[in-house]
């Protein structure tokens, strides 16, 4: 089947794209290691900042995005992380249910990998070696993808699920469209000629019933 895919794109000269655009960070303050990993057990708010790098609509004119208001996304994908996973699960509740309301075709929530960072630290700040404490953040990742959705659609639905992004949440975001495939990746005449003949004889296969 995925062979049959790729002949058929290259008989009609449409070849993948794909455009990422990273939305929102949570960045983490790296100052005093001591300092840092208890602030994750303790979930203290001032132990962490949240670097805000724009909304979507400006973040997509910075990008210099050359896709028009009719583009068809064959695969649009949400990607968002972070250390709370009881936030993460209700806010990827929030973008099914507003996807679900507005009818686009969206998946339902694919659990990735957490990802796990290990801290071995003195109890003491400057002494007693043989004394220490491990400390581990974990960062849990969601992915979510939205089907056969038009750039418009995907703008303003994207503008607006950014726009109720909780705080200590990232977002990742990936477009993939199909676009014309420029000349210097055209197949040679002898694979065009073989994918006509394997065309007319798929046509020609009679039905069974």
């Amino acid at each position: 089947m995925a062979l049959k895919c790729l002949g058929q794109r290259l008989f009609l000269g449409l070849t993948q794209t794909t455009h990422s655009l990273f939305i929102n960070q949570a960045i983490y303050t790296k100052g005093n290691a001591l300092a840092l990993a208890p602030c994750f057990l303790t979930n203290k708010l001032g132990c962490f900042n949240v670097f805000m790098v724009g909304h979507y609509s400006s973040q997509l004119q910075a990008s210099g995005s050359d896709f028009s208001d009719d583009t068809l996304y064959p695969l649009v994908s949400v990607k968002v992380k972070g250390s709370d996973e009881a936030v993460l699960k209700s806010y990827t509740h929030f973008v099914t249910r507003a996807a679900n309301i507005l009818n686009i075709d969206i998946s339902k929530t694919i659990l990735l990998p957490t990802r796990k960072e290990r801290y071995t630290l003195l109890k003491s700040p400057h002494i007693y070696k043989k004394h220490r404490a491990q400390y581990e953040i974990r960062t849990h990742s969601r992915l979510l993808q939205l089907r056969n959705i038009t750039a418009e659609t995907s703008d303003v639905f994207l503008e607006y699920i950014q726009r109720n992004l909780p705080e200590g949440i990232s977002m990742n975001i990936e477009h993939t469209a199909l676009k014309q495939m420029p000349d210097y990746l055209q197949p040679p005449p002898e694979a065009l000629e073989f994918l006509k003949m394997q065309r007319k004889d798929s046509e020609n296969i009679p039905e069974t019933g």
